[in-house]
């Protein structure tokens, strides 16, 4: 993402959960596949990550343990196309709407830019709490002196300027069905209709 508000494709695949597949009858996944994903959720859920932080504040050879987890248990990661196998890809889009999702009691509210701010920077870092990545860091964050953070920060900022961010609470796993009127896609009676109504940059239809 720009400090222009300017969101550039960027190819990856999706980390998806058995919560995920259920929202997408599309989802083109062989029968194992689907039965993995009871494993693989429960392994690298946010839950999973949490025991994982426990076990680092021990004398365990964490990051040992995690390579052979990650070897036997790996990550169940997929690309768009396989499940929404309709899809359109564009390599580029402007910024316009954020919205947060979360899990709970019904609710829509504004969000104000500092918080949007707040919760996608410690939501990017979330995935960078566990060891070997506390100490590699400082590292990887200020090479030759500078600090990435920082700039991390003012492109992010900048970007939200022209935004309308705004937070959105749902019991069951269907927040598109009230973003989709607020993007144009009225109409949509399905996920998959709404992807296909707008051209999606392959590794943003995420949070």
């Amino acid at each position: 993402m720009r400090s222009d508000g300017l969101v550039l494709a960027y190819p990856k695949p999706l980390t998806i959960s058995l919560h995920t597949v259920a929202a997408l009858p599309t989802a083109q996944l062989t029968r194992r596949q689907r039965w993995a994903l009871f494993v693989q959720s429960r392994v690298h859920s946010r839950s999973g990550r949490r025991f994982a932080l426990l076990l680092a504040s021990t004398r365990l050879p964490v990051a040992t343990i995690n390579l052979y987890v990650q070897w036997l248990i790996p990550p169940p990661k997929y690309h768009i196309e396989q499940l929404i196998p309709q899809v359109r890809h564009c390599t580029r889009a402007r910024l316009a709407h954020v919205v947060v999702i979360e899990r709970g009691d019904e609710a829509a509210q504004p969000l104000a830019k500092h918080e949007a701010l707040q919760i996608l920077l410690e939501n990017g870092d979330d995935a960078y709490g566990f060891p070997p990545y506390p100490a590699l860091r400082d590292y990887l964050t200020r090479p030759l002196g500078q600090e990435l953070r920082v700039a991390e920060r003012a492109i992010v900022a900048t970007a939200l300027a022209d935004t309308t961010c705004q937070r959105l609470r749902r019991p069951a796993l269907d927040w598109w069905r009230l973003i989709a009127p607020q993007v144009g896609l009225g109409g949509a009676s399905s996920v998959r209709d709404a992807f296909l109504q707008v051209p999606v940059p392959e590794g943003v239809a995420g949070r």
